[in-house]
């Protein structure tokens, strides 16, 4: 018997701005690359989910810019429950650590 993944309007929301923002100014290169050059990203996010943690961190700097606020009216805890999905979303495009986690299940 199959089980139905649920999710509800806010997770759904979540997985459709974590599609869009996973590669936001992708700059064409990976983490090793940007790790082994030190360059400024690599170094701002201590060289962990580098590209990743960059996507994320310029991504709701633009989202929550007040003219580009899409979630102002949601409540703390909403946007809290949202920015949490949209996070790890976005942290397990990191394929390093792909095949770990993939082990898990």
């Amino acid at each position: 018997m199959k089980t139905k993944l649920k999710m509800d309007n806010m997770e759904e929301l979540s997985c459709l701005v974590s599609a869009a923002i996973h590669d936001f100014e992708h700059p064409g290169v990976n983490n090793v690359f940007l790790v082994n050059m030190n360059d400024p990203i690599a170094i701002r996010h201590n060289d962990v989910s580098v590209l990743e943690s960059h996507h994320l961190a310029a991504s709701f700097r633009l989202m929550t810019h007040e003219s580009n606020n899409w979630a102002i009216n949601f409540s703390s805890a909403d946007f809290k429950r949202v920015r949490q999905v949209i996070i790890q979303c976005v942290l397990t495009t990191d394929m390093t650590k792909h095949f770990s986690e993939l082990g898990q299940l």
